[in-house]
């Protein structure tokens, strides 16, 4: 299994990266960029650490989403 191959390898010297966080986003800035986003677009939005992403169920949704931000 991997967790074997894992603790094997752990157990043979082999180094480990450190797990990385990412930079936490202030909450409040985050809800006023998602605000924004979905007022844009209109399309549900999420922000995370480093990027902001859009969902979309359809080619025409998807085609909606570039008409509004060619628009811009």
């Amino acid at each position: 299994s991997v967790r074997a191959a894992e603790k094997a390898a752990q157990d043979g010297g082999a180094a480990r990266r450190p797990r990385t966080r990412g930079a936490s986003v202030d909450p409040a800035l985050a809800e006023r960029v998602r605000a924004a986003a979905e007022r844009v677009t209109g399309l549900p939005a999420r922000v995370t650490a480093g990027r902001v992403e859009l969902s979309f169920e359809s080619e025409t949704q998807l085609e909606e989403l570039a008409e509004v931000l060619e628009a811009l």
